[in-house]
């Protein structure tokens, strides 16, 4: 019994951190694959941060602040009402990597708004099918 437990909890110490890398590089990828079908999207980047763009901060915000699921048009469309500032607030101090001499937030709220509505449908439709690839 004893060997069982501690064989679990071995197993868990193993794999756990290895979780988060995995779900960066998965979400890193699925930036990529959005710019590439929309190269004149905006990126965003921070200085020194080349791979730290506005999807990825988009795909951050939706899948794991707001916990919205990935696969949803509604939800992304609740997203994007986000950062319109149609829907719910986003808070500043808790908006990925945005903080005092980066307004991350205003950049990518910015950056959104200045995508007409077929454009906005355009990115979630690009959104959902780049997280579907594996």
């Amino acid at each position: 019994m004893r060997r069982g437990a501690f064989i679990w909890a071995v197993t868990i110490i193993l794999v756990l951190p290895g979780i988060p890398v995995v779900a960066a590089s998965r979400l890193q990828a699925a930036a990529e694959r959005v710019y590439a079908k929309i190269p004149n999207l905006e990126h965003n980047a921070l200085p020194g941060q080349p791979d730290n763009t506005l999807v990825r901060r988009l795909i951050n915000y939706h899948a794991t602040l707001r916990g919205r699921p990935e696969y949803s048009r509604l939800d992304w469309k609740l997203t994007l009402a986000d950062y319109l500032g149609y829907n719910l607030p986003i808070d500043p101090t808790t908006y990925p990597d945005n903080g005092p001499g980066q307004p991350v937030l205003a950049q990518d709220r910015a950056a959104i708004d200045a995508l007409s509505r077929p454009q906005r449908n355009r990115l979630i439709e690009v959104l959902i099918w780049s997280l579907e690839q594996r």
